[in-house]
């Protein structure tokens, strides 16, 4: 995978799991919210799935809790992050101007899965 856009994959282009976003191209990690760039230091693609009661969406920018300090029995972000892995690799792509994919579990419980909505 590479930093950028998918050859073959359109913004609001639907999967039915986290698989066949991986197949795709989108995003590798099959649990993890960010993924980072195999090739360099920088975040290739995050996917917002609902797991950080912190996150936000709106129609123009997402607020990402990134990696760490989730507690899983109420899942509130209650520790402190570290500046490493998934989260050094998102403030690299930020202080360069790099393009990051983003993709999203789909809130429409009927038709569920994870819809590609753009860089």
């Amino acid at each position: 995978m590479a930093i950028g856009d998918v050859i073959g994959v359109a913004v609001g282009q639907w999967y039915p799991d986290r698989e066949a976003v991986r197949l795709a191209g989108l995003h590798r990690p099959p649990q993890a919210g960010i993924c980072k760039d195999e090739n360099g230091p920088a975040a290739e693609s995050i996917v917002l799935s609902g797991g950080y009661l912190d996150d936000e969406e709106h129609d123009d920018w997402i607020v990402y809790t990134g990696q760490g300090g989730l507690n899983r029995d109420n899942n509130r972000q209650e520790g402190d992050q570290e500046l490493q892995r998934g989260n050094l690799a998102l403030k690299i792509s930020q202080e360069q101007g790099l393009p990051v994919r983003v993709i999203r579990r789909c809130p429409d419980r009927a038709r569920g899965g994870y819809e590609y909505i753009g860089l």
